[in-house]
């Protein structure tokens, strides 16, 4: 499907004698592997679908990177980004959509969580949600663990409500105990009323039920309840949750190309809806797994 949108995108522009090259920012936040995997990929998509010809020669660097520096101020990394006058920004990360909004250039956003708070009302940015399809992940949980049936989740409807429905709508099979809460203070004794309840514990991407604050009280549950602690985040799997998804950064990027094409095309990016990854891998931390007596169908590592 992605190589006709190339095909057909390309010959649009040479067969109506139109074409040109474009000049293309990749913007991120920082110096990370994701960032730098995600970026690789982008650019290797876009790269060859481009025009060759035009006032803009593809040769003169269209498509260039720039990190920001830890100390670097969004408004100084706005003025950059005024300066060039890109036709796309791709910013991937927090930090890069934050500051490429203020520019108001077109932009591709990806590895951004909840790209929504960041993107003021008349934005033009389309991008690659951080969330997979809804509930994909826990069929590849069910493959290492196909006795999970109950599901416990604290989560703030405000914040994650429509990932919670959607995902409960998509897995009739499994139970989902559904905890409600307003405030960080109500996580500790919404756990405690799951005890004995669930088969897996699962910790959504909400800033009010899992933060610095919250974090050890998933820890501690999983291990005195033995029940498997399943996160939205690599980054808990040290800390003591057992599996934690993670994604496919090339293929993000990749999908963050096939958004490009669209807009350097002439879609405006806000008439184009967001997309999710298709591709989920479930890490384990097995030393977690082996404190709560974890028994997984397929061998893990």
């Amino acid at each position: 499907m992605r190589q006709r949108f190339l095909l057909t995108f390309f010959f649009l522009f040479v067969l109506t004698g139109q074409a040109h090259s474009f000049e293309v920012l990749v913007l991120k936040s920082g110096e990370a592997a994701p960032y730098d995997l995600a970026g690789q990929a982008f650019c290797d998509v876009l790269l060859p679908a481009l025009p060759r010809h035009g006032i803009k020669a593809i040769a003169e660097n269209s498509i260039r990177n720039y990190t920001i520096q830890k100390n670097e101020s969004r408004p100084a990394v706005a003025r950059v980004i005024a300066g060039e006058q890109p036709d796309l920004v791709v910013a991937v990360g927090k930090k890069a959509l934050q500051a490429a909004v203020l520019a108001d250039r077109p932009i591709v956003y990806l590895l951004v969580p909840r790209a929504e708070a960041i993107l003021p009302v008349d934005h033009h940015a389309t991008g690659v949600s951080l969330e997979n399809s809804s509930g994909s992940e826990f069929s590849e949980i069910l493959r290492l663990l196909p006795h999970i049936r109950r599901v416990g989740v604290v989560y703030d409807p405000g914040r994650t409500g429509s990932l919670v429905r959607r995902t409960v709508e998509v897995r009739p099979d499994l139970t989902f105990l559904l905890r409600p809460i307003k405030s960080s203070q109500e996580v500790a004794g919404q756990l405690e009323s799951l005890k004995g309840k669930i088969d897996l514990l699962w910790m959504v991407p909400d800033l009010t039920a899992v933060s610095p604050q919250t974090e050890q009280s998933y820890y501690s549950f999983s291990l005195e309840q033995q029940v498997p602690l399943f996160s939205f985040s690599a980054k808990h799997l040290p800390h003591g949750a057992t599996l934690a998804s993670t994604f496919d950064w090339a293929e993000m990027g990749g999908k963050a190309a096939d958004l490009a094409l669209q807009v350097l095309s002439g879609t405006a990016p806000q008439d184009i809806p967001p997309i999710q990854p298709e591709k989920v891998t479930i890490r384990v931390n097995v030393k977690t797994a082996q404190k709560i007596n974890l028994q997984f169908a397929i061998p893990v590592q």
